[in-house]
């Protein structure tokens, strides 16, 4: 992503990206763009980590969520990934959209997205690694 990108993001959600996100995005891991081509888990659609910011913004105008304080970053089909916008916390969380409780179609069992995701790493660098780990399977030993 560029400048113009994270402006159209920020503009179009009415949000403030945090930096780690914005540093993250200027550098793009290779790997993932790599991947990204190969079409491995049909990431074009389902991207475990976007860097287009059209997919961003109509990705988190789209689902039915309340995302007051999170952004959606990617999502592999089954499973999306947030960031907090508070900037404190670098974390990636994930979410499964088939947990019932969220949408709160009973009343009694309704959670709020806070307490429906769960953190997956503990930074964008750590996330990346265990994306292409979860894409490609871990390197053989003799890589090493």
């Amino acid at each position: 992503m560029k400048e113009e990108d994270f402006q159209l993001i920020e503009e179009n959600l009415q949000i403030k990206l945090p930096t780690f996100y914005r540093d993250f995005q200027l550098n793009y891991p290779e790997d993932l763009r790599i991947l990204a081509v190969m079409d491995l888990k049909n990431t074009e659609d389902f991207p475990p980590l976007s860097y287009s910011s059209k997919w961003v913004i109509e990705t988190n105008n789209t689902l039915w969520w309340d995302r007051e304080g999170w952004l959606i970053i990617g999502e592999n089909g089954n499973i999306i990934y947030f960031i907090k916008l508070d900037g404190e916390d670098e974390s990636v969380y994930s979410w499964d959209p088939d947990d019932e409780r969220f949408y709160g179609i009973d009343d009694s069992d309704y959670i709020p997205l806070h307490e429906a995701v769960s953190k997956k790493a503990s930074s964008m660098n750590e996330f990346v690694d265990i994306l292409i780990e979860e894409i490609v399977g871990p390197y053989p030993d003799h890589f090493y």
